[in-house]
């Protein structure tokens, strides 16, 4: 099957769309910008008695009279673009996310705790780690240890940071250990001194005997 080429200028008119067709010295008009390759393809397969399904149409141009907006193509392919890399980018922050939502929920971090570092609902921290399951996602013994102090760190700084309150000194510790599952040291309890009975009864008759006379003091 032999394919025809030919490219097409759209300008708009009034309220039509005009399509020049250059390679024919042909124009035809469409009253939507969708229609208008339609619009050349049959104006082509009429005049050039060639196979409409042999038709391909390309786009060289779309005006506007008003100089403001002459040409519209190159900006609408600018921001298609634009829109483009952003659906990568959004791609690539999904497939972190799930990664980083799975290892923290794994690593005993509450859901919520990761939600808030996220900026996602709780329900939605909880879809994501699912959505990898056992066979894609890591588990505890795959984890680095500085790869775990980070994300704890990122974590406790983050949701500090929300609650406006500084970062504690134990979990800050306890983020930055190289040494997973690693206890801090408890401090040393003091002990604490016993007073015998019997003083704490001598201690308690005495006060009772001022309170006692210092009433009869003032009634005198």
């Amino acid at each position: 099957m032999m394919t025809h080429q030919y490219k097409i200028e759209i300008a708009r008119e009034g309220k039509w769309w005009m399509v020049y067709i250059p390679d024919i010295d042909g124009v035809t008009q469409a009253r939507r910008l969708s229609e208008a390759t339609t619009r050349a393809r049959e104006y082509i397969a009429l005049d050039q008695n060639v196979p409409y399904d042999d038709i391909s149409i390309e786009t060289a141009s779309v005006r506007m009279q008003d100089p403001v907006f002459r040409e519209l193509l190159e900006s609408a392919r600018g921001i298609r673009n634009m829109r483009a890399h952003a659906q990568t980018l959004e791609n690539e922050a999904m497939r972190n996310a799930q990664e980083f939502a799975l290892w923290l929920t794994r690593y005993g971090i509450p859901v919520r705790d990761v939600a808030e570092l996220l900026d996602i609902s709780p329900q939605r921290v909880s879809q994501l780690a699912n959505e990898q399951g056992d066979e894609r996602g890591p588990g505890l013994e795959g984890l680095d240890p500085d790869d775990v102090s980070d994300l704890l760190a990122k974590l406790e700084s983050s949701v500090a940071r929300r609650r406006g309150v500084s970062p504690s000194p134990v979990t800050a510790v306890k983020a930055a250990s190289p040494v997973i599952g690693t206890r801090l040291a408890q401090p040393a309890k003091v002990p604490i001194k016993k007073v015998p009975t019997k003083a704490v009864a001598r201690a308690k008759t005495g006060a009772t005997a001022r309170r006692t006379t210092g009433q009869r003091r003032s009634r005198g």
